[in-house]
């Protein structure tokens, strides 16, 4: 071997050892000017989003050291050029993915902050595609669907999802996001749904049979990306439709403040099944909510319904006048306890309270009209948005 070659081959053996002691101090243990050690990041990476994430949020995972506290991390994602630094704090870290875009190919990486300022070097923690936008699904009765009905003697619309208060729940999640991320919305409720046909399946009024909408909201649901659920139903589980049915059909003549009370005290004590059966649905509630918490990583909410008491039928004739307005009002919060009574934590009860909600005329009554369905989805909209 020739002299130039020893020399070479020396030369390239220590800068491989220099670079190789350079690496380390950056990456593992680099020495600051007081004589600590920077905070190093060993391994990162981000989770699929789940039910506590807001939305366009994900848990990051992060392992890491450091001489003392790490309290922060920093993070960036970056696609054709490096993008903005943000920052998370360091006990609970997540991921913003509003500086992205669905679908499509990002870097993401992340560097530990500790309590003295001192950072780590930046490390990859995701390089691939971003999650599909989240999915907005409404599920349950003919509340939900959108039921519109004009004439006694013409046949109903039993699922109408853009007259539903679901589209307007959907634009407002929308309105609340950057506009790539906006919901996709689906609405697969169906009018006449109890609990146990939105377990099992039935048949609408208008004919039409329909599968599980448990098993749709499974399929619907992604999980590798953010779900919201929001359910209406409950009040088909019992004999109501005839109750009210009753009330305003051969029951309706009475025009006195005294009369409306007195059948509809009757009418709730004696007509209505809720006390018969409240054990029984609030049974069925807790187990088809626990499904929907089990099988999915949605965001679920459960809505109360609304009162029907002084809303006019035809001209200016209400079935269920002022006089009923407080057995209404008594057998609406007696349906509300038994729909939460078995209620998982994790679902949240959206209650209509006090909102006065617009009903159709004619043959769609009581269902809500478009003006009812604003005021619904109002109500829905801001509590999903506030904890979304």
């Amino acid at each position: 071997m020739t002299v130039r070659a020893r020399i070479t081959i020396a030369f390239v053996m220590i800068a491989a050892v220099a670079i190789g002691v350079a690496a380390s101090r950056d990456t593992a243990e680099a020495i600051l000017p007081d004589g600590g050690k920077a905070p190093v990041v060993i391994s990162a990476s981000v989770e699929d989003p789940a039910r506590h994430n807001r939305l366009l949020e994900a848990d990051l995972k992060v392992e890491a050291y450091d001489d003392g506290e790490i309290t922060a991390y920093e993070y960036r994602w970056s696609r054709a050029t490096v993008g903005s630094i943000a920052t998370t704090p360091a006990p609970s870290p997540t991921v913003d993915f509003r500086a992205t875009v669905p679908e499509t190919r990002f870097l993401l990486e992340v560097r530990a902050v500790d309590d003295e300022g001192w950072r780590s070097e930046w490390v990859v923690a995701h390089d691939g595609p971003t999650p599909s936008a989240p999915n907005l699904i409404v599920a349950g009765d003919s509340v939900a669907s959108g039921y519109t009905r004009t004439w006694f003697t013409s046949d109903g619309t039993c699922t109408s999802p853009s007259a539903s208060y679901g589209q307007l729940v959907a634009d407002s999640v929308a309105a609340s996001l950057p506009a790539s991320w906006s919901p996709t919305y689906r609405n697969i409720a169906r009018a006449g749904a109890g609990v146990y046909s939105f377990e099992q399946g039935g048949q609408d009024p208008c004919g039409a049979s329909y599968s599980s909408q448990l098993d749709d909201v499974v399929d619907f649901a992604d999980p590798s990306t953010w779900n919201v659920v929001v359910v209406t139903a409950g009040i088909n589980s019992t004999n109501w439709g005839d109750v009210i049915t009753s009330l305003t059909g051969q029951h309706a003549m009475s025009f006195s403040f005294n009369g409306d009370k007195d059948r509809c005290a009757r009418a709730i004590s004696e007509d209505w099944n809720l006390a018969d059966r409240s054990s029984s649905i609030a049974d069925q509630v807790g187990e088809l909510a626990q499904h929907l918490i089990k099988r999915t990583n949605a965001d679920v909410y459960w809505t109360s319904y609304y009162d029907v008491t002084g809303h006019r039928i035809i001209g200016s004739f209400s079935p269920i006048g002022p006089g009923c307005t407080d057995e209404m009002r008594s057998a609406l919060a007696l349906l509300h306890t038994t729909l939460t009574a078995e209620l998982p934590v994790e679902v949240t009860w959206v209650d209509l309270g006090d909102a006065s909600v617009p009903l159709q005329a004619w043959g769609g009554w009581p269902h809500p009209d478009g003006d009812g369905h604003r005021v619904i989805g109002a109500v829905v909209a801001e509590t999903v948005v506030a904890s979304s």
